[in-house]
């Protein structure tokens, strides 16, 4: 097999494993015109060819996988309002004043957008909104990490500072200075979401064309041309979703993105005692440091811990051994668990 018609497969990982049904789809082995070509599959390929579908436009969204096989369906699953990184202050130095403000509010509901999208859909991606704690992870970022959440709650975003005991309550762990809660926060089964959106999107409309890598695209006025080794799209408008999986398609894209690795950890299914000591309140966490570490647990009990890698396979284990060695120090709890999945991606910043 050519590596241009090779299928390209999930890696093995927790959501791949416990994810709803694939939507049917097929490689592109045509010539279609639309209004708008969308290239992939991910949350941003997807959301927006529903919000099209939805419009009236005649939609074609293509994947050199499958919809979610990107970060979309490799990610944590946390579902985390406001800005990651970035107080509203630092992103009006970013990127300015217009354009700072307005990102640092429209972060504010972006986890309503999720889960609004969950009610509209009925999408069944186990979804759990229960909060997001936010961690400092030593003395010395409070100072840092408490003029953040100030600036937070200045604009409007709701958020409960957490003093030592009512933190190391809620996380099952004493390992944290000091942190808050942000109640919008949750988790969701982040391929079956995927899944879901690719589900609504084709009853709107949309037409979706998995294991299909796009090998060219070019204008050829008034249209744009989408060509893959089996098929062509011609469109009037077209979106490139690409995320951290961005290639040289559209030049200057590839170097307008620094593609992360972040590798994930799953256990088996836990204990009860160890399941009601470890984020018994089924929140979601992440800390404040430069490598950063996030957990949660998922709709069957396994705890779930994330951090920055330096490779994508499963085959490297250095990785994941330290992020399992984290794990136990965070939670002593885990000591004796064994662990079920590994995996990672790439995401784009």
């Amino acid at each position: 097999v050519s590596l241009e018609h090779a299928k390209v497969d999930l890696p093995h990982s927790l959501w791949a494993a416990t994810a709803e049904p694939a939507v049917e789809s097929n490689p592109l082995k045509s010539q279609i015109d639309c209004d708008v070509a969308i290239v992939g599959c991910g949350f941003t390929g997807l959301r927006a060819g529903l919000a099209l579908a939805e419009a009236g436009q005649t939609v074609v969204l293509l994947d050199s996988g499958e919809p979610g096989w990107g970060a979309s369906g490799r990610n944590g699953g946390s579902v985390n309002p406001l800005l990651p990184f970035h107080s509203p202050e630092q992103a009006s130095r970013l990127i300015g004043p217009v354009f700072g403000p307005r990102l640092s509010r429209l972060s504010l509901t972006s986890a309503d957008e999720v889960f609004d999208l969950i009610d509209k859909f009925k999408i069944n991606c186990h979804p759990v909104r229960t909060g997001w704690i936010r961690t400092a992870h030593c003395r010395s970022a409070r100072r840092l990490f408490e003029a953040q959440c100030r600036q937070w709650i200045d604009i409007g975003a709701e958020i409960e500072i957490l003093e030592k005991p009512e933190l190391d309550s809620m996380l099952g762990s004493t390992a944290f200075a000091m942190g808050a809660i942000i109640p919008r926060g949750g988790n969701i089964q982040p391929l079956s979401f995927a899944r879901g959106l690719a589900q609504a999107a084709i009853k709107a409309g949309a037409q979706i064309y998995s294991q299909t890598r796009i090998v060219d695209l070019f204008r050829e006025k008034p249209e744009w041309v989408v060509k893959s080794s089996q098929g062509m799209v011609k469109a009037q408008k077209v979106i490139l979703g690409t995320n951290g999986y961005t290639d040289n398609l559209f030049p200057g894209l590839a170097q307008s993105v620094v593609p992360v690795i972040s590798v994930q950890v799953a256990t088996k299914p836990l204990a009860d005692d160890i399941s009601a000591a470890i984020l018994p309140g089924g929140q979601t966490f992440s800390d404040t440091r430069r490598t950063i570490f996030y957990g949660r647990r998922d709709h069957m009990g396994r705890f779930l811990l994330g951090s920055h890698g330096t490779t994508e396979t499963s085959d490297d284990h250095r990785d994941f051994d330290r992020i399992k060695k984290e794990a136990k120090r965070l939670f002593p709890q885990l000591s004796e668990t064994d662990w079920e999945f590994q995996w990672g991606g790439r995401a784009a910043v």
